[in-house]
């Protein structure tokens, strides 16, 4: 599997919390192995593709890309407030 599957399972195993996001899947996930965990994501808000209606689920992720989503998983959005001091 490739690295965003298995973060994509990994993530829901941790989820929690309300639904919120964006009102319109994604139209390159449809009849993906993963489509309804990365639905359930993006429902959630923690991830919101790359626009135009993709998610390119074959696509492999950075590491600032993993940490983003699993802080939205585990903490949600108060996980990326910026301090400045």
């Amino acid at each position: 599997m490739r690295m965003k599957a298995w973060i994509a399972a990994g993530v829901l195993l941790l989820l929690s919390g309300t639904v919120s996001a964006s009102s319109e899947p994604f139209l390159d996930t449809a009849g993906h192995p993963h489509e309804a965990y990365i639905e359930v994501l993006r429902q959630r808000g923690i991830v919101e593709g790359y626009g135009h209606g993709l998610f390119r689920p074959d696509l492999s992720i950075n590491r600032a890309e993993f940490l983003k989503i699993l802080m939205l998983s585990v903490y949600g959005e108060e996980s990326l407030v910026v301090y400045n001091e």
